[in-house]
């Protein structure tokens, strides 16, 4: 494709979110003229589809009421597959309703069982409509349930059917499933292939799963009564001025709804459906409080509402994004400068959370190798690990030594010997040059920055230890590179320095060993400067660290195997200046831990990998902080066995800025979730020798709920989701994304787009949707031209070279928002 697949999801974005000066009839022009001529109504209509359903046009009163005398002398019938065809002459800006009626005989084709059932007599499906535009026209009107939500929404408002408040109950709807459901074509779970149809398809079989299930209190004994309660109860929930869907006894129809289309899932009802396709909906479904106002639609004339909106938006993200991502100029989006000031703020705390994990690593395996030598269980007074490739051969970048003496120096070859252990974790290991050994052979001279640890162990369960960050320079005497801790004479040392100004940091600690085994440490203490990548970071500070961690080992009913889990809690904290000023704090609440495969079981069963793991974090400073819970679960086993993989993944927090005032803001607030299906068919052996592919690979639905702001700036609601099989290096296979422009806590535009990858060609097939204005627009990738259609008209035309939209009046306007 000529651009990645999110660049051009950013230009249909930037198709309601541009608008620069051009055309000397910019801000004006004519409106298409009114419908005076005859109008060809056709589309389907389905709970499933419906065959043998009487069809009719009836208008509405000037009071707002629905005339009981239909505009057909006699109405048509449905065929077999749902579809009607009907012709008649309008009034121009009259408000109709298409009406579905079931009489004796009347079917509808179950989603869920897949068969014909028969429908009460008298159950009813209506879909509202304004005709505009001259000529013979030909418009499009399917009938559903959803579009039955809309009239009786319409319905509620004051006036009742009028125009504004008929414009508005389709918008709400709309803004609730990310689509016109009058308009997007009718197709199942296994035939839809946009994204728009793939998300109508699972929602009108949760619907049937609904009323096969009894929900919503239909517990009627025939098939299509319930499936007419369902109907029933779905349309009186609809209101005007909310996307949450509730009856007015306080029945939660969302809930019931967003439980259902889980069950689609579940039940394996969904086809070729990924559950990304319905993010948006149910993310929606889950909406709450202010979160559920609909956005007021738009009541000026079409191509005037369409230009107002265009410049909303383009202001909404102009002044929240700017090219060229983090930035701290002040010509740079609002946005941009927030996420420079995190990252400003927040790029070093990751050092020492991981300085703290090489401590642990250090600590534990020091400890275990004490405990396992003393007790008589090794004789080997050194571990290796942490293998990788270096001068020579393969090296070893972290090990501990059992010593005889507090000072590392002799070796201890015996258990009544051992008194204390050295340790090193590297960070760095590389190569600074070639030097001439003390047998005159020419050598490697290697550079390692490392950790070291000398750990002294008390009498019973305590111990104390010294940490240093320490530059080492050595040449290799033989042709393999292996070494220990300190004296070893494989390696001539050239350079042994402590770095940092605060060195040789000490601490506490407990440990419980039983059975073999470490079963829990808790550590208080300092650790000094610390390293990041080649660098020092924080030269003149240190860190103090509180922290606990306990493990146990289990077996697993369901997998058959043993799994190990690691329970974490407590905080660390960064100061600088000589240790005096506190620079940023990290806390893991209690509850956090990690379940997983260890060592033992791997070598025993042939199996790795993890099951689960739950972190609770804090991180940040006085300027940026991060709180949230990262959660890790429902670990699967792949096909061969070898292989287990959590297949839930979610990050729920938020990102926090300071304002002037030291008060922290949010700037992003919400929940990522990966989800991983098809992982147990999934050959994880097969792919380690041929890799992924399109008969070997797993599905990852991505989803992003939640919102973006900046100091005085409107708040963005974004839904975002999108799903790739695993043999997909680049592109997705769908995409889409939802955003809400609040201001001052009110919603005001509702954007939703869409993309499908087309399996044979490679190209996507773009659909954009805006409701309050009832703006549309479909483009193929790579096509030069996409119409813009407000409801049914056509209102003008992008041209995506000029990045021009010109309007059916002559008037253009650019599109250009310079991302």
């Amino acid at each position: 494709m000529n651009k990645h697949w999110m660049v051009a999801a950013l230009l249909g974005a930037a198709l309601l979110s541009g608008c620069g000066s051009g055309g000397s009839k910019e801000d004006g022009g004519e409106e298409p003229p009114p419908a005076s001529d005859k109008l060809t109504l056709t589309g389907v209509v389905t709970k499933g589809l419906m065959a043998n359903a009487e069809v009719n046009v009836y208008a509405a009163n000037p009071d707002g009421s629905l005339s009981t005398t239909p505009v057909l002398a006699s109405p048509i019938l449905s065929d077999s597959n749902g579809l009607y065809r009907l012709n008649f002459t309008p009034t121009a800006g009259q408000v109709y309703v298409v009406q579905v009626k079931a009489i004796t005989g009347t079917t509808h084709l179950d989603e869920v069982t897949g068969e014909r059932q028969s429908l009460p007599v008298g159950f009813t499906m209506r879909a509202p409509f304004i005709p505009s535009g001259s000529g013979t026209v030909t418009l499009t009107r399917n009938v559903t349930a959803f579009t039955e939500m809309a009239v009786s929404a319409a319905q509620t408002g004051s006036g009742g059917l009028t125009s504004t408040n008929v414009q508005q109950g389709l918008s709400t709807v709309s803004q609730l499933l990310g689509f016109d459901p009058a308009q997007v074509d009718v197709q199942t779970t296994t035939t839809a292939d946009t994204e728009s149809e793939k998300a109508q398809a699972v929602m009108l079989t949760a619907l049937s799963r609904m009323a096969q299930e009894n929900t919503l209190g239909c517990n009627q004994a025939n098939a299509g009564e319930r499936a007419q309660c369902v109907v029933q109860t779905l349309a009186a929930s609809a209101k005007l001025d909310t996307i949450k869907l509730q009856t007015s006894s306080g029945t939660d129809v969302s809930a019931s709804l967003n439980t259902a289309v889980t069950w689609v899932f579940d039940e394996n009802l969904n086809g070729n459906v990924q559950p990304t396709s319905l993010a948006v909906i149910q993310a929606n479904l889950g909406c709450e409080g202010s979160g559920c106002d609909a956005a007021p639609v738009e009541t000026g004339s079409l191509i005037s509402a369409a230009k107002a909106l265009f410049l909303q938006i383009r202001s909404d993200v102009m002044s929240l994004l700017t090219r060229g991502g983090a930035s701290e100029l002040q010509t740079a989006g609002a946005a941009n400068q927030e996420a420079y000031k995190f990252r400003a703020a927040l790029e070093n705390v990751q050092a020492p959370a991981d300085q703290f994990s090489d401590m642990v690593d250090g600590l534990q395996h020091g400890l275990d190798l004490y405990k396992r030598f003393k007790s008589g269980l090794t004789t080997q007074n050194y571990v290796l690990w942490g293998w990788s490739t270096g001068p020579g051969g393969g090296q070893s970048s972290r090990a501990c030594s059992v010593y005889a003496d507090t000072t590392l120096t002799v070796l201890a070859t015996t258990p009544a010997e051992a008194v204390a252990v050295g340790c090193r974790t590297a960070k760095e290991n590389y190569q600074v040059g070639l030097e001439l050994n003390s047998l005159q052979v020419q050598q490697p001279r290697t550079r390692t920055l490392t950790y070291t640890y000398r750990i002294i162990p008390d009498s019973g369960t305590g111990f104390s230890y010294t940490m240093n960050t320490v530059k080492r320079e050595m040449v290799s005497e033989n042709s393999y590179w292996t070494w220990l801790i300190n004296s070893n004479n494989s390696s001539e040392r050239r350079v042994n320095e402590t770095l940092g100004t605060l060195g040789g940091q000490t601490g506490t600690g407990t440990f419980d060993w039983a059975d073999g085994e470490l079963r829990s440490m808790s550590v208080t203490g300092g650790m000094p400067a610390m390293l990041q990548g080649m660098a020092l970071y924080n030269p003149s500070g240190k860190s103090t660290v509180d922290m606990s961690a306990s493990r146990a080992v289990a077996a697993d009913g369901t997998l058959g195997l043993d799994l190990e889990t690691v329970q974490v809690a407590g905080q660390i904290q960064v100061f600088r200046d000589g240790g005096s000023t506190l620079d940023s704090t990290m806390t893991v609440a209690a509850g956090s831990k990690l379940v997983y495969i260890n060592d033992t079981t791997q070598a025993s069963s042939g199996v790795s990998g993890g099951r689960s793991a739950r972190l609770d974090l804090t991180w940040g400073n006085s300027a940026s902080q991060v709180q949230g819970v990262l959660a890790l679960d429902n670990g699967t086993l792949d096909k061969s066995g070898t292989r287990l993989a959590p297949t839930s993944w979610s990050f729920t927090g938020s990102l926090r800025n300071a304002d002037a005032s030291g008060v922290m803001k949010d700037v992003i607030t919400g929940r990522l979730t990966v989800d991983v299906s098809d992982f147990a068919q999934y050959d994880a052996a097969l792919a380690e020798v041929e890799g992924d592919s399109a008969s070997n690979h797993f599905t990852m639905g991505f989803s992003f709920t939640g919102t973006l702001t900046a100091p005085s700036r409107p708040v963005l609601e974004v839904t975002m989701s999108t799903s790739m099989t695993s043999d997909q290096s680049t592109d997705p296979a769908a995409m889409a994304l939802q955003y809400r422009s609040l201001v001052n806590g009110s919603p005001t535009v509702v954007v939703t787009i869409s993309g499908t990858r087309d399996a044979n060609t490679g190209l996507y097939h773009f659909q954009l949707h805006e409701a309050t204005a009832a703006l549309r627009m479909d483009w193929l990738e790579g096509a030069t031209t996409a119409d813009l259609y407000a409801s049914d008209t056509l209102i003008g035309q992008f041209d995506s070279d000029s990045l021009l939209m010109t309007f059916v009046d002559h008037s253009f306007i650019s599109l250009d928002t310079g991302l």
